[in-house]
């Protein structure tokens, strides 16, 4: 027996003669460090702000685009009319056509890159 497992067995013999519960005196586990290099767990990421934070972002293209001549609804929600949007943007402005708002796009809509 090693003098780990000597000393753990002779706390629980005194726990034990004493009338105590039966746990071990101290546990062998590293204490806990917050780590920056693991990433947030879904739990801890506020998905809410994210959610509205990406809201403001798709209202402000959608302004952008109705500036620039599209006649969209300012709702925050990237959908088909919003995505063709994109694309006649793109196709009025000599940009490749994809209707996702690259970094040509978001630059000739005004729209800060990053």
């Amino acid at each position: 027996m090693n003098k780990l497992s000597s000393l753990l067995a002779a706390g629980l013999i005194v726990a034990a003669s004493t009338g105590l519960a039966a746990t071990p005196v101290f546990a062998a586990t590293a204490p806990t460090m917050p780590n920056a290099s693991v990433p947030a767990t879904a739990a801890t990421k506020p998905t809410i702000h994210h959610a509205h934070a990406r809201k403001e972002r798709v209202e402000r293209v959608q302004k952008a685009l109705n500036t620039a001549g599209a006649n969209l609804k300012v709702d925050g929600i990237w959908g088909p009319k919003t995505m063709a949007a994109v694309k006649d943007f793109q196709k009025n402005h000599g940009l490749k056509t994809t209707g996702h708002l690259n970094k040509a796009t978001r630059r000739q809509l005004n729209l800060r890159t990053a």
